[in-house]
């Protein structure tokens, strides 16, 4: 694979049930705090505000 990724044995597949790593309560608060400031971030770098009319 170009990206450094691997393929998936065949027969692979991601189910919830089947998943070995869940997050807590807190990680998952943690993970989404992360992602709502990234996305804050972006739009701000992004903004049209500060462009001149």
């Amino acid at each position: 694979m170009g990206n450094g990724g691997t393929a998936c044995p065949r027969g692979f597949q991601y189910t919830s049930d089947n998943n070995q790593e869940m997050l807590t309560i807190e990680e998952l608060q943690d993970l989404l705090e992360t992602i709502a400031d990234d996305y804050r971030i972006e739009t701000s770098r992004w903004s049209m505000d500060d462009v001149p009319q």
